[in-house]
């Protein structure tokens, strides 16, 4: 699945470009340097889950944190750290939730996505804030230069039904693709509780709208411009824990994100890329009769500007420097129960400036990133690289890293306002040092990746008792992070792929040695599939051990295996493709947040699609 990354990788981070007329095409983000990473190009069998969240799974060092029902908010943990702590970036910009809570992946649609990439590892020198864990990649391809058009039709358990749609093409110089999205669920099921009691999951139900629209420009002598429009819309319900379930918690989210683009040359040896973006979310919680409060209506509505210059060049083949400025302009504003807003109006910057060396069998690589928040000190994140290849024809790659990562508190974390939940003005960002080691061994048909990594988190913000009727946001816990990450991939052989990753992860917070909630020590994932002719085939098993469920150890799940399968079929046109999840119909397994999960579910898919991607 992933035997592409690791060629890739020691192919080095160089772009490729040509001048008539101008095309650049680089990395979305300076490059890596020696990060740890995988990364995916999705495929048509992929397209057919209703959300992102599964392209992830099986990932080295990466966990999906899954909210209950299907279309609940999902997000990524990467080596312990959570949602809030990994970076996610579509097309170069953050798209994590400025209220805080990590990336909700369920808001992307599944079209228009050509590849996924994940960088594990402290990264704040390239990326800024929020890459404690690790770094996500989600890129949307170039359009083609024929027409493609894509329509499918979804349906199956939980009243699951939904409709995906693209069409793109360029007429002369400007390519135009367009996606729509509607994925609808009634998210009820049986699920069995601690005390195996059967039960019905209520309160799950969604409506997603999700879009994208994409333009691009290639002239002479200008460069390329590239416009991306992503919008969702959300309307779900909120089921709460199996133990306190929320039968009228409801959540409206509008979500907006505007990125122009910019590539052009600089001389002979270097490219610059420069962006604007806004985001925009709008968002409203309610919960008439919750368990242990008066009723709760929470209005919120934030605004982020963006603006960007990367620079990159090449001295020679074996030389690249890169220097990367930021700009970013915040406005929040939240009402609590009484009526009451609080509004937040803030601006941060950042310069970042690394070197990456290559010279025969070793690479090296170096990055610095200055931020300025709320005009206090800076916040400083440097970065140092090691690449190593003992024979050059040979088949082992080594790679090492150590770098300090930061996180800047979210709006949320310091507005919020839900009577005895609240946020805390004066906090202060997190910070950490992570490093790994990583070796490779690539063969023709065959990838085997072993990473043993250590990381560090001070400062780590959690809602602790700051009274006895109030719950706010602190900088209280230190927490460390021992692991290793392995992966093995083969194939293609005669239509046959196999892959299998296993990840070691001891996540513990210093002072009392208790487990971080919601992250397995060990976990891992075998695929399987077979494609040939018009016949497609995949089956998956994926593992973990028990999770702690509290910050204190007191609540524990146990651990689970879960097994999922697909069949498809394509005729002309059309493709067929049938999924079935939890095979094995767990009823008993709940999420991070002590939501449970649904047992066996069925969906099918029909994709009728014209042109080539």
């Amino acid at each position: 699945m992933f035997l592409c990354n690791a060629a890739a990788a020691s192919a080095g981070p160089g772009p490729r470009i040509t001048t008539d007329p101008i095309y650049v095409e680089a990395d979305v983000e300076p490059a890596p340097g020696e990060a740890a990473s995988a990364e995916r190009t999705i495929d048509e069998t992929d397209r057919t889950a209703p959300t992102v969240d599964s392209w992830f799974e099986g990932m080295p060092g990466v966990q999906v944190q899954h909210a209950g029902a299907p279309a609940q908010r999902s997000n990524l943990s990467i080596r312990g750290a959570d949602g809030q702590q990994t970076l996610v970036l579509f097309d170069g910009v953050p798209i994590g939730g400025l209220q805080g809570g990590g990336t909700d992946l369920s808001l992307l649609p599944t079209l228009g996505i050509d590849r996924i990439r994940v960088l594990r590892g402290g990264l704040s020198d390239q990326a800024g804030s929020d890459a404690l864990g690790g770094l996500v990649l989600i890129e949307p391809g170039p359009i083609a230069s024929q027409r493609r058009s894509i329509l499918s039709l979804r349906g199956g358990s939980f009243g699951t039904r939904g409709l995906d749609a693209l069409l793109s093409g360029r007429p002369g110089d400007v390519g135009v693709r367009g996606v729509f999205s509607y994925f609808s669920t009634d998210g009820d099921f049986v699920f069995l509780d601690d005390q195996n009691r059967s039960r019905q999951q209520q309160n799950s139900d969604a409506q997603l709208f999700r879009g994208l629209l994409q333009a691009d420009l290639q002239t002479k002598g200008s460069g390329r411009w590239r416009l991306s429009h992503l919008s969702s819309y959300v309307e779900r319900g909120i089921p709460g824990p199996s133990e306190f379930p929320s039968t009228q918690a409801r959540q409206d989210g509008l979500h907006l994100l505007t990125v122009l683009h910019h590539d052009g040359l600089v001389g002979q040896s270097g490219l610059i890329r420069s962006f604007v973006a806004h985001r925009m979310e709008r968002s409203l919680f309610q919960d008439p009769e919750p368990p242990f409060s008066s009723p709760i209506e929470q209005p919120a509505l934030m605004h982020a500007g963006f603006a960007g210059v990367d620079g990159r060049w090449f001295p020679n083949a074996q030389h690249e420097v890169t220097l990367n400025l930021r700009g970013q302009l915040d406005r929040g504003r939240i009402t609590d129960p009484s009526g009451a807003a609080d509004t937040i109006f803030e601006g941060r910057g950042s310069v970042a400036l690394s070197d990456h060396w290559r010279r025969g069998n070793l690479s090296l690589y170096g990055g610095l990133r200055a931020e300025m928040w709320k005009l206090a000190t800076p916040v400083l994140a440097p970065r140092l690289g090691l690449g190593w290849r003992p024979n050059p024809r040979g088949a082992l790659r080594v790679r090492a890293g150590i770098g300090r990562a930061y996180r800047i508190p979210s709006i949320a974390e310091r507005l919020l306002n839900w009577g005895a939940l609240r946020g805390n003005p004066d906090l202060q960002p997190e910070v950490g040092w992570s490093g790994d080691l990583s070796l490779e061994w690539i063969w023709p048909k065959m990838e085997l990746q072993l990473t043993p990594f250590a990381s560090r988190y001070e400062r780590t913000i959690i809602f602790l008792p700051a009274s006895l009727y109030v719950i706010q946001a602190q900088n209280a816990r230190d927490i460390t992070v021992l692991g290793v990450e392995n992966q093995l991939a083969i194939g293609p052989f005669a239509g046959h792929r196999f892959s299998a990753s296993y990840t070691y992860t001891r996540g513990r917070f210093d002072a009392s040695g208790v487990a971080l909630p919601g992250r397995p020590d060990h976990s891992g994932q075998v695929a399987w599939s077979y494609a040939r002719g018009m016949l497609f085939l995949q089956l998956m098993a994926r593992a973990r051990d028990g999770i702690t469920l509290d910050r204190y150890g007191s609540l524990r799940e146990e651990g689970h295996v879960f097994v999922s399968g697909a069949v498809g079929l394509e005729f002309s046109v059309f493709r067929l493709t049938v999924r079935a999840e939890n095979i094995l119909d767990d009823q008993t397994a709940v999420d991070h947040l002590q939501l449970a999960l649904p047992g066996r579910a069925v969906y099918a898919v029909l994709t009728a699609s014209e042109g080539r991607p």
